[in-house]
């Protein structure tokens, strides 16, 4: 039917995409680790990025991409599980096939994240550092805010017929799905990037002194 020819074309697509994304995504990861581990520049504390460095931001980033390999071990564990139940794998094939499910839902979901918190993430962060909230506790309600507000289009723009005859639980939904992500990116970054739990540091403006740089800060 042309309804079943429509999934195994999305199927067939969502395959070709986690393939094909794993090459720049891997490059990714090595370039932020790069950036975190190895000397860079010596910077001043005024010219530090976001109040942070390079080195501190790309560190910020790992636990988010570790905290979403465990949450897409977990999703894939639940689908195979059901799938298990519904008699269409058995106990072994399903925990032969928690690995290759696990790469292939972080595959998918990796790049979307990385860059959702570039934009959204650090856009915040360098908002909350000029009432010196840029911390644990604020990227963390910056975080759910942006959860609900992405969740909020459930009314205006509902997903499927679904959602446009039960927008409230299609709102629920959307919410269990970006409130934990939201949490994974804002508290695995602040973990990374060290932040100070409630207050960050004043921000000063840059001037002619020439205080002695600290390397690899940059």
């Amino acid at each position: 039917s042309r309804r079943g020819l429509t999934q195994v074309l999305a199927c067939m697509a969502t395959d070709f995409a986690a393939v094909i994304v794993w090459l720049p995504l891997l490059a990714a990861i090595a370039v932020l680790a790069k950036m975190a581990f190895f000397p860079g520049a010596a910077v001043t504390p005024q010219k530090r990025f976001l109040l942070l460095g390079r080195k501190r931001i790309s560190r910020g980033y790992l636990p988010i991409l570790a905290g979403l390999m465990l949450g897409r071990a977990w999703n894939a564990y639940s689908t195979l599980q059901q799938t298990v139940a519904d008699g269409g794998l058995s106990h072994s094939a399903a925990t032969q096939r928690l690995p290759s499910s696990t790469l292939y839902f972080f595959a998918l979901a990796a790049p979307f994240v990385l860059v959702g918190f570039t934009v959204l993430g650090l856009s915040s962060l360098a908002l909350l550092n000029r009432i010196r909230l840029g911390s644990w506790a604020g990227l963390a309600v910056a975080g759910q805010l942006w959860a609900l507000l992405i969740s909020s289009l459930a009314f205006a723009c509902p997903a499927n017929q679904w959602c446009e005859a039960h927008p409230w639980p299609c709102f629920g939904q959307s919410l269990s799905v970006w409130c934990p992500l939201a949490l994974i990116c804002t508290i695995g970054f602040s973990l990374g990037a060290w932040l100070p739990a409630l207050r960050s540091p004043q921000m000063q403006a840059n001037n002619s002194s020439k205080p002695t740089p600290l390397r690899g800060a940059a």
